[in-house]
């Protein structure tokens, strides 16, 4: 688990069909020792952790990614130059327990996440 450790979420407000999301890096994080020292950069699989995490805690269940129809990586996230990120979630239940999600996540101004995916 991520949460609370690699990232913190600050804010939380629903929108239409949603909600947007307000997280905190921690830029002293180990992972940051190995990937990439001097040159920190989160890790793509981060990235897609913190979207199932805060998920699962907007939704105060567990979840586990079942399938992605399409992740993109679109720009580098540098905690040092800056570590708050907004993430806005697109959801909507498929089945009992399935829900599908479509996620973008900003770094700044600039996209660095696309995602859409199925969790239960």
């Amino acid at each position: 688990m991520l949460l609370n450790d690699f990232f913190k979420i600050t804010e939380i407000a629903n929108v239409a069909e949603g909600f947007t999301a307000t997280v905190e890096l921690n830029p002293a994080h180990p992972v940051f020792d190995g990937h990439f020292p001097g040159n920190p950069i989160v890790p793509g699989v981060c990235l897609v952790e913190m979207v199932k995490e805060t998920l699962a805690h907007y939704l105060k269940r567990d979840l586990a990614l079942m399938n992605s129809d399409n992740i993109k990586f679109l720009s580098i996230v540098n905690p040092l130059e800056n570590n708050i990120l907004k993430i806005d979630f697109k959801t909507r239940i498929l089945d009992e327990g399935i829900f599908q999600a479509k996620v973008i996540m900003y770094n700044g101004e600039e996209i660095c996440l696309k995602f859409d995916g199925k969790f239960k």
